[in-house]
């Protein structure tokens, strides 16, 4: 086995819900290391959100010492973090990565598309 095959068989499965003015439009399971997230994303693994306030490239979610992290990829309208204290959306600077959680919500750009990061072990 390759140490990503190995990688990949020790990462928790789990789930982004992409959805659209509170309406679900798709569910992505994360099984491998690395995704971009957009509206036409290139790459290998990839999640494209129909949305034209999404960037191309909009943001990415990598897999790093046991947890997901997000960030932003210079987006023009910006990656946002749904801060459950303050009951409001965060901006992610450029540069900052944010560890996801459970049930972290996360908006695109100037519309409500949002994906919500569920554990696997946490969904129901």
């Amino acid at each position: 086995q390759t140490i990503f095959e190995q990688i990949e068989r020790i990462m928790p499965k789990t789930t982004l819900i992409y959805m659209e003015d509170n309406k679900m439009k798709g569910e992505f399971n994360l099984e491998k290391k690395s995704y971009i997230v957009g509206r036409e994303p290139q790459g290998d693994n990839v999640i494209q959100v129909n949305d034209p306030y999404v960037g191309r490239d909009h943001f990415k979610i990598e897999y790093f010492n046991g947890h997901y992290l997000v960030e932003d990829n210079k987006s023009m309208n910006g990656t946002w973090i749904y801060n459950k204290n303050e009951e409001e959306f965060d901006r992610l600077e450029i540069g900052e990565k944010y560890q996801l959680m459970d049930k972290d919500i996360i908006r695109l750009g100037l519309q409500m598309t949002i994906l919500i990061f569920k554990e696997k072990s946490n969904i129901n």
